[in-house]
């Protein structure tokens, strides 16, 4: 019995270790811009859609006028002439599910500044201004 209670902690410390890397390489890859948009962001002002995201890693889920979005969100902070982001759908209303929505993004002070084209778009915005169908703009303060 004794042998057992031994090899179950050992065992258990192990796991704890494993658990602690994988956490450790997740936590590598939060980084740059992305680090910086980690947690709740609200609506910054009047203008724009109702919206709250949560960003937590590459995972957002976004409330946009009372409906819900399920997305991994990859950025490049390097593309030109604004940094990109993807925001691949994997849960929400059923006509978007499965589709990418593209997207350009800003840090404005406090702010951050999304402006995002409609989900399965092959065409990103260019500039960050609302167009009717077409682009989506969204300001936002961080939830304190």
């Amino acid at each position: 019995m004794r042998v057992t209670t031994r090899w179950m902690a050992v065992l258990a410390v192990v796991a704890g270790f494993g658990a602690i890397s994988t956490l450790r390489a997740e936590d590598a890859k939060i980084d740059g811009d992305l680090k910086k948009m980690q947690g709740t962001w609200v609506k910054a002002g009047s203008d724009g859609p109702d919206a709250k995201w949560v960003i937590e890693g590459d995972k957002l889920k976004a409330t946009v006028n009372g409906q819900d979005y399920n997305c991994k969100l990859m950025l490049d902070s390097k593309a030109t002439p604004h940094s990109s982001a993807d925001l691949a759908i994997k849960d929400g209303p059923v006509e978007a599910v499965g589709k990418t929505s593209k997207a350009i993004y800003k840090f404005d002070g406090e702010k951050l500044v999304f402006c995002v084209g409609p989900p399965g778009s092959d065409t990103r915005p260019t500039e960050f201004k609302a167009a009717e169908d077409d682009a989506y703009l969204f300001e936002f303060k961080k939830e304190k």
